[in-house]
C-alpha cells in the first residue's frame, strides 16, 4: 500500500503536542516501506526525505505577528492553511491519514479526487457530545458566558466526521462517535503510546500520596475530586495536583483556590516539565475527567506501578478492579469510596499498580495496531488481497 500522512505537527528540530502522536505512525509505515510523503505544519530537518511543510513561512509568520499584536491564538487560522496548502501537496496514494480531525475539507476532497481513502486519528471524543457536556457541567457549576474549549472545537472542526474512517485513541472516543451518528464498522481503536518508565520501589505503607496530573479546565472534574477529598479528611495524607489551568472560568478558579488554601493536605503543584517525581512519591492516581481522549497521565501512571481511579472517559488501558477502579463521572460518594478503600488496603493498591505495570510493559505499540487497521481498511476496500 501507498500511504500519505498529513499532520498538524511539527517535525525534526521543531516540535508541538501532536509530534509525538505521529511519529509512530510514520515511523512504522516507512519500516514497511508503504510510506511516500510526509505533509506537516513545520519540517525542520526531519530524516524522513519526502517530508514537506504545508504551509509557506511568510503566511505563517504574518498569522503569528497578528497573534503577537493581539494577543489571541490563532489555532483555527493555522489549520485552515494547512488545509488549504496541503490538498496542492497531495501525491497520489492509496491511504491518506490525517493527524489533525479539523478543519480539512479541501484536503479529504483532494484525496478523494486522486482515488484515496481517508484516515482521521481520532484524539479526542467526538466534538458534538463534548460540547453537550461541557454545557450541562456549566450549567451544573452555575457558570454562565464562559466559551468552554468543545464551543470553540465545534466551530472550528466542521470536518472531524467527514473522514472515509476513524482511529481512535479509546474505546470511549469510539463510542462517541458512534453515538452521534458515525458508522460502527468504519471507526476502529489504537491506544496511543508514551514511554515506559523505569521501576521504581516505593513505600506502600507510609503516608497516602494520592496524585492527580492535568491541564486543569472543568472537563477534568477537579471540583469532584476537592469535594471527595475534603469529606474524606483523611489523617496523614496528602493530595498533590500537578499541572497548571487550562481554559478555566475565574470563579471556577477561585473555588478551587479557596479549597486549596484553606485545606494543608493538599498541594497545588502546579506546572512541571516533568511529573515523573510526584508518580514516584505516590500511592495512587486520580483523574475524575468528563472528557478524554486516551490521557497520557493516565498511561503514565500505570507505568510508574500505581493504581488508578479514573471515570470512564480517561479510563484508558485500566481494567476496573484489576489495575484501578472505573468509577461514574460527577460521583463523588463513588470517588469517596475507592481512595478510602486504597488507603485502607495498601497490599491491594499495590497489588493493583503492578497489574498496570504489566498492561502498559505488554502493550501493543501504537504504530504497530494503526498499521495493521490499515491493512484491514485496504482488504476491505479491495486494494490488496
Amino acid at each position: 500500500m501507498s500511504t500519505s500522512i498529513i499532520t498538524f505537527a511539527n517535525l525534526g528540530e521543531k516540535k508541538n503536542n501532536r509530534t509525538a502522536g505521529t511519529v509512530p505512525v510514520i515511523d512504522k509505515f516507512a519500516k514497511e516501506n508503504d510510506l511516500i510523503q510526509v505533509i506537516c505544519q513545520i519540517n525542520k530537518n526531519y530524516w524522513f526525505k519526502n517530508t514537506v511543510s504545508a504551509t509557506p513561512t511568510v503566511i505563517r509568520w504574518c498569522i503569528r505577528i497578528v497573534e503577537e499584536l493581539t494577543r489571541i491564538p490563532l489555532r483555527g487560522v493555522h489549520l485552515k492553511a494547512l488545509d488549504f496548502f496541503a490538498q496542492f501537496k497531495l501525491k497520489k496514494a492509496d491511504l491518506y491519514i490525517f493527524h489533525t480531525g479539523e478543519s480539512m475539507s479541501r484536503t479529504i476532497k483532494a484525496a478523494r479526487k486522486k482515488g484515496g481513502i481517508s484516515i482521521s486519528l481520532a484524539t479526542i471524543s467526538d466534538p458534538v457530545k463534548n460540547k453537550e457536556i461541557e454545557e450541562e457541567e456549566m450549567k451544573l457549576l452555575g457558570i454562565e458566558g464562559f466559551e468552554t474549549e468543545s464551543e470553540d472545537a465545534v466551530r472550528r472542526c466542521p470536518d472531524y466526521n467527514k473522514f472515509d474512517y476513524v482511529i481512535a485513541y479509546s474505546e470511549f472516543v469510539r463510542d462517541t462517535y458512534i453515538e452521534k451518528g458515525y458508522p460502527a464498522d468504519h471507526i476502529f481503536t489504537a491506544y496511543s503510546d508514551t514511554p515506559l518508565p523505569a521501576k521504581v520501589e516505593r513505600d506502600w505503607n507510609g503516608t497516602f500520596k494520592l496524585v492527580y496530573v492535568a491541564y486543569t479546565s472543568p472537563r477534568k472534574g477537579l471540583h469532584y475530586l476537592l469535594d471527595a477529598w475534603k469529606e474524606l479528611n483523611l489523617p496523614d495524607a496528602e493530595l498533590l495536583l500537578v499541572g497548571k489551568y487550562n481554559r478555566t472560568p475565574e470563579e471556577l478558579k477561585e473555588r478551587y483556590d479557596a479549597i486549596i488554601e484553606s485545606d494543608p493536605s493538599i498541594t497545588w503543584v502546579g506546572r512541571v516539565k516533568d511529573p515523573t517525581p510526584y508518580f514516584h512519591e505516590s500511592t495512587a492516581f486520580v483523574l475524575p475527567s468528563l472528557i478524554e481522549g486516551n490521557p497520557y497521565a493516565v498511561m503514565e501512571a500505570m507505568g510508574h506501578g500505581l493504581p488508578a481511579i479514573v471515570t470512564p472517559p480517561a479510563q484508558s488501558l485500566v481494567e476496573d478492579g484489576k489495575s484501578g477502579y472505573v468509577v461514574p463521572i460527577r460521583d463523588v460518594e463513588a470517588l469517596k469510596e475507592k481512595i478510602l478503600y486504597l488507603y485502607n488496603n495498601r497490599d491491594v493498591a499495590k497489588a493493583m499498580g503492578e497489574e498496570g505495570r504489566k498492561t502498559m510493559e505488554n502493550k501493543q505499540e501504537y504504530g504497530e495496531v494503526v498499521y495493521e487497521i490499515c491493512q484491514d481498511i485496504l482488504k476491505r476496500e479491495g486494494r490488496i488481497q
